[in-house]
């Protein structure tokens, strides 16, 4: 059995209070370009999804 299941989400799915790992490089002016965000959508089930 999996520890965690990764599927499509959009970007509705980043809304407040959500918990997300974010997989980002520095750009220019300090900015930052996320490679890769995913959003913890269901904690209890372990199911994360990559927006």
């Amino acid at each position: 059995m999996p520890i965690v299941t990764f599927a499509p989400a959009a970007r509705t799915d980043l809304t407040s209070g959500k918990k997300v790992y974010v997989v980002a490089t520095t750009a220019s002016q300090g900015a930052f370009v996320a490679q890769r965000v995913v959003v913890v959508l269901a904690p209890s089930r372990h199911a994360l999804h990559e927006a």
